[in-house]
């Protein structure tokens, strides 16, 4: 809303933005969805089937949104070890991507190639099909297009997530969890904007990252180890030693 009234001011419509001093509203408690641990989507990656299987498992370990897997085979450079997002799909439509750079390489490792490169030996697809495709009905042709991620998860993926037992899946949830897992190895903020699409590199530490088991551990010991903050329970000894000594 912010932007529009910006440019409003641009082009004379309004003399000053409204909304620059305006304060929001408190916002209301949400409960944190629980990350899949890595063994979980490794859990439910193997139980689905092909393409979802692969569809899913490049949306967590890539961390694209899901409307960015429009893609063609031609979009894989597998020397280059690159995958580019060049169209986004909602509901059968092709449309730009909502990141302000198009043609935006998503950098992959060997092993990504590989695992790409068999799904498309394994149905013998060519440099124009779909990536991951779905067969939409355009008049009385059925006609060959990129998959549907609005219905996909709902039929085909959390029903299996829900049979083994898992964390309630969403596309955000694996969003989510490759954008932890990349702060978390300490990689570099500008390359973690860059591969989630996001303009701004604050929106991945406000919006994206949790923080990770191993971390909270770390930042709870890390005050206990510092000599200047003596520990809870040396405090304590110290304070039963001198109520005793009062007696």
């Amino acid at each position: 809303m912010s932007s529009i009234f910006v440019a409003a001011v641009k082009y004379g419509y309004i003399p000053s933005n409204p909304a620059r001093n305006a304060d929001l509203p408190p916002e209301g408690i949400k409960e944190e969805q629980e990350l899949p641990t890595g063994d979980q989507l490794s859990l439910l990656i193997n139980r689905l089937e092909e393409p979802i299987a692969t569809a899913t498992w490049l949306i967590a370990v890539t961390s694209i949104r899901p409307e960015e897997i429009a893609f063609k085979w031609k979009d894989l450079n597998a020397e280059k070890r690159e995958l580019k997002i060049v169209c986004a799909v909602n509901q059968g439509e092709l449309h730009t991507p909502k990141y302000h750079r198009m043609n935006r390489p998503i950098r992959l490792t060997e092993a990504d190639v590989e695992r790409l490169l068999t799904l498309k030996e394994r149905v013998n697809g060519q440099e124009e099909d779909r990536m991951f495709p779905n067969r939409i009905k355009n008049g009385s042709i059925m006609k060959s297009g990129p998959i549907w991620h609005e219905t996909l998860l709902a039929r085909r993926i959390q029903p299996v997530a829900r049979e083994l037992g898992l964390p309630h899946i969403t596309w955000r949830l694996l969003r989510h969890w490759g954008a932890t897992q990349m702060v978390e190895a300490n990689t570099p903020i500008k390359a973690v904007q860059q591969r989630l699409g996001h303009s701004r590199p604050n929106t991945v530490l406000i919006y994206y990252a949790r923080v990770l088991d191993k971390s909270a551990d770390s930042a709870a010991s890390l005050v206990h180890e510092s000599e200047r903050i003596p520990s809870v329970r040396a405090h304590m000894e110290e304070h039963l030693v001198s109520v005793s000594s009062q007696r």
